[in-house]
């Protein structure tokens, strides 16, 4: 069983600023997207991403 962590859509939240407790991070999260540094989330959860993935067609090499 693969264990992923809760919350991703605030990853980049975490490394901007390790030191903001989890509670904060949508705080965080929600001032990097006003200032600009969140784009679209293509992929909001692993799971999606996962799907995303699976149904892909194969790159030729």
């Amino acid at each position: 069983m693969v264990m992923v962590p809760l919350s991703v859509g605030y990853h980049l939240a975490h490394h901007a600023d390790m030191t903001v407790p989890y509670r904060n991070l949508p705080r965080l999260h929600e001032a990097l997207v006003e200032d600009g540094y969140v784009g679209d989330v293509e992929w909001p959860t692993y799971r999606a991403l996962w799907r995303t993935l699976r149904s892909a067609e194969p790159v030729a090499a």
